[in-house]
């Protein structure tokens, strides 16, 4: 959910990704910081570490991934150190 920064295993390519969830105002894609309204996200919210997901990418292709850790971004601070 929303302040949440989560690493997920992409089962189809074998990478890590990292996601962080914040306010459409905070939204960078490119870096993977994503609004809690974002179509993608909405796969993840309620999900807990060892699910698995099936999310649509916005070009319409479904990705499998398995929540590996969720964290609290804000305490972290580290999705604004650009601020």
């Amino acid at each position: 959910g929303f302040g949440n920064k989560f690493t997920a295993a992409n089962l189809d390519t074998g990478e890590t990704e990292v996601f962080t969830v914040l306010g459409r105002w905070e939204s960078e894609p490119a870096l993977r910081v994503f609004s809690y309204q974002a179509p993608f996200i909405h796969h993840f919210i309620g999900k807990k570490a060892g699910d698995l997901v099936e999310a649509t990418e916005p070009d319409g292709k479904v990705v499998r991934y398995r929540i590996d850790f969720i964290t609290n971004a804000i305490s972290e601070g580290d999705w604004d150190k650009d601020a």
